[in-house]
Order: C-alpha cells, then sequence, then structure tokens
C-alpha cells in the first residue's frame, strides 16, 4: 500500500516482515523501518488510514505508526489469509479461513472489537460493501448481509 512518499508491504522473508520504504529523488526507496515476527503465514494486505498501518494477519492482528514503524497495539486473533478492508473508520477481517466477520475501529489508541458475525464464506474471500450491505461469497452461493440501521 502507498501513502505519499511511503510504500508498506508485508512479507515472509527473513528480517522483513511488515516493512516502510521511503521514496528518494533520483533514488532506490531506504528502508524506513522494518518488523519481523515469525508468523505461520505471511498472506495479509496491510492498509493506511490516517497516518497509521493496520495488518491483520499471520495470526494477528497490530497497529503500527506509518512514520516510524512503532507498534501501538496488538491482538492475538484466528486471522491467517485476509484481505481486510476499511469502511468508514472500521475496519472488516476474515477469521478462522472465513468461518467469521470481525468489524474493529480503525483507531491506534487501543484495538476495539466492534462485533463480531458467523459470514460462513468460502475460505478467505474479500468481502465486498456496497451501500450499507456486505456480499460475501460462500461456498456454493453469494450472499449479501444488509448492515443499515433499521
Amino acid at each position: 500500500v502507498v501513502e505519499g512518499d511511503r510504500l508498506v508491504v508485508f512479507s515472509g522473508a527473513k528480517d522483513v516482515g511488515l516493512r516502510c520504504y521511503l521514496a528518494q529523488k533520483d533514488a532506490a526507496p531506504a528502508v524506513a523501518w522494518s518488523n519481523w515476527w515469525m508468523s505461520r503465514r505471511y498472506t495479509g494486505s496491510p492498509l493506511i488510514h490516517e497516518g497509521h498501518v493496520y495488518l491483520l494477519c499471520g495470526g494477528r492482528h497490530q497497529c503500527f505508526s506509518l512514520a516510524d514503524g512503532t507498534l501501538k497495539w496488538r491482538q492475538d486473533v484466528e486471522s491467517t489469509i485476509t484481505s481486510p478492508l476499511l469502511v468508514d473508520g472500521k475496519l472488516l477481517s476474515m477469521e478462522q479461513n472465513g468461518m467469521f466477520l470481525r468489524l474493529i475501529k480503525a483507531d491506534p489508541a487501543e484495538y476495539q472489537l466492534l462485533g463480531r458475525a458467523k459470514v460462513e464464506a468460502m475460505w478467505c474471500p474479500t468481502p465486498a460493501p456496497r451501500d450499507g450491505r456486505l456480499i460475501v461469497r460462500r461456498k456454493d452461493k453469494v450472499v449479501c448481509f444488509d448492515l443499515r440501521q433499521p
């Protein structure tokens, strides 16, 4: 993911992990910071929101400062392979191979679980938000959840 002159990637390569590169004029990008840990799977897409990086995979949910890589919070969660979404200041993440969808407030001050619902998605698809609804692929069909207030 890119924000301004920063590029953030997540990799299982030794000593890389979650890494932020800083673009430089007329030179190769420089490593701004890196956070590596042993994870069962290195397959997730980081998100950037209001100066913070959110990574919701590898068995944990984490928030880092985009500026310097400082860890703001960490929560152990059964979330491995994810393509999380940022919708309305909230993070949506699949867990337990798509069985559940977790809703988290995108707040660097603390981890705030806002809700968790059983959606029975097919393994680890990316849900699709649209006009207050959430479309999810299941094994044999596509379903739509209405998330609007009654």
